[in-house]
C-alpha cells in the first residue's frame, strides 16, 4: 500500500498546531510556575485554563494528522473555531504575541478545513488501499 502525499495545507496546519501547542503549554506552565509565593495561594486564571485547554488541543490535533488519523479532521477543525471564537480574548493578555499569527492562520484553517476535497481526503485517509506495482504484476 502507497502511502497519499500529504497536501502542503495539511502540512502547514500540522507543523502550526504541534509549535503553537508545545510553545503556549510551556509558556503558560512557566508563567504559572514563576507566579508561584510560598506566602500566597494561587489560582489559575480563565487565561491560563483557556489557554492550557487549547495548547492540549492543538497537539492532539497537530499530531493527528500527522498520523493521518481519521477523526484529525473533526478535531482540527473545531478547534480552529475555538481558537478563532477565543483570539480576541487571549489577543490583549500576555499571550497576545502567541496568539496573534492566529489572526491569519485560523481563519484560513476553517477555510482549508471545509474544502470537500480535504475534506474527503482526511476522512477517508485509511479507507483507501493503493495497488502497489507488486499487485498489479502477473504472474
Amino acid at each position: 500500500m502507497q502511502k497519499r502525499p500529504t497536501p502542503t495545507g495539511i502540512s502547514i496546519l500540522e507543523i502550526w498546531q504541534i509549535m503553537i501547542g508545545s510553545l503556549s503549554l510551556v509558556i503558560s506552565t512557566l508563567l504559572v510556575l514563576l507566579s508561584f509565593d510560598q506566602n500566597v495561594y494561587y489560582s489559575f486564571t480563565p487565561y491560563e485554563i483557556l489557554l492550557w485547554t487549547l495548547s492540549l488541543t492543538w497537539l492532539f490535533s497537530g499530531f493527528g494528522m500527522t498520523r493521518e488519523k481519521k477523526w484529525a479532521w473533526t478535531v482540527g477543525l473545531v478547534t480552529a473555531v475555538l481558537s478563532l471564537v477565543s483570539l480576541p480574548l487571549l489577543l490583549f493578555t500576555v499571550f497576545g504575541l502567541i496568539m496573534a499569527p492566529g489572526i491569519v492562520i485560523w481563519p484560513f484553517a476553517i477555510f482549508y478545513l471545509t474544502r470537500p476535497r480535504i475534506k474527503n481526503l482526511m476522512t477517508q485517509r485509511n479507507n483507501t488501499k493503493f495497488a502497489t506495482p507488486s499487485s498489479t504484476s502477473a504472474g
